[in-house]
């Protein structure tokens, strides 16, 4: 009975971890929330520092305006990356709350086959009774000898045994993504790429995949590696356009055409994305974000 008891434990043990998992994601979005608001105060001051100084001199010059103009796409980029990265992390505690949901109604059916199989035992264990010491043995309680040799019996071939997938670990898949994720969490995108490229070719059938994937965009992303994380997010919604995660991966595919300076191209992802899908939890910022794009002239 302990046996199972601390088989029970173990459990509880793997599953209460994840409680505390997204603790650093939600931290690191507060973070960049913080940040958010500060860059889009600094962007209204600046304007209106700037439009101030034109009323009061009455004059504009065209250099002033070109470095407004640069200042203001720089600003609006870094907003862009931003708001990127608070989605990314606000997907990745979503996700992750509804993991744990699904590890605690494991947890729960395990617990009740380990203590459905503890009482078959205790009751088994009470109609077992050991005979006396002058008790002769019957046929029912007979013991082999030691030196009973018995024959062999060679298994059975099981039929189609090539075919029969692996054996994959679920815990340990779990577990090495999330631990990619706190890789994400502590901003070593280096690291994580790795750690989620390796995830992807270790489990090509995961349940994980659309989201291991966007991870790996998202670190290509943070890397700078705009071209590599357009291309990621682009078979993403390609090979799972049904996926929830499709139209966030459109919204990231212009995140990166905005840092490649795309600005036409992003706004034509911006506008698949709206038509495609329009019923998206994306599709507010994705419009907003357009507006942004087309108050922009240049």
């Amino acid at each position: 009975m302990k046996r199972y008891l601390w088989v029970g434990l173990l459990l509880l043990s793997n599953s209460a971890y994840a409680l505390f998992e997204d603790e650093g994601a939600r931290k690191k979005l507060n973070e960049i929330q913080d940040q958010l608001n500060a860059l889009q105060s600094s962007i209204e001051y600046e304007i209106n520092e700037k439009f101030t100084n034109f009323e009061k001199s009455n004059k504009i010059d065209p250099k002033l305006i070109n470095s407004l103009s640069e200042r203001i796409n720089m600003l609006f980029d870094d907003l862009a990356k931003l708001r990127g990265e608070v989605e990314v992390l606000t997907y990745a505690v979503q996700t992750s709350e509804e993991r744990q949901k699904v590890l605690y109604q494991e947890l729960n059916e395990r617990l009740q086959k380990v203590e459905g199989n503890a009482v078959k035992i205790e009751s088994n264990v009470k109609k077992i009774e050991p005979p006396t010491e002058n008790e002769p043995l019957t046929q029912n309680n007979q013991i082999t000898q030691e030196n009973e040799v018995l024959p062999e019996i060679p298994p059975e071939p099981i039929t189609g045994a090539d075919d029969l997938p692996p054996l994959v670990d679920k815990n340990l898949e779990y577990q090495e993504f999330e631990d990619a994720k706190k890789l994400i969490t502590a901003t070593k995108y280096k690291e994580a790429f790795d750690a989620l490229d390796k995830f992807v070719i270790n489990y090509p059938s995961s349940e994980l995949l659309p989201e291991a994937k966007y991870n790996l965009g998202y670190t290509q992303f943070a890397l700078r590696n705009y071209k590599a994380a357009i291309n990621t997010f682009n078979k993403i919604v390609l090979n799972y356009p049904d996926n929830p995660i499709a139209p966030n991966s459109l919204y990231q595919v212009s995140n990166s055409q905005i840092q490649l300076t795309r600005i036409t191209k992003a706004k034509q992802t911006l506008r698949t994305l709206i038509k495609k899908y329009p019923n998206a939890e994306i599709i507010q910022s994705a419009k907003k974000r357009l507006k942004d794009l087309e108050s922009i002239k240049l």
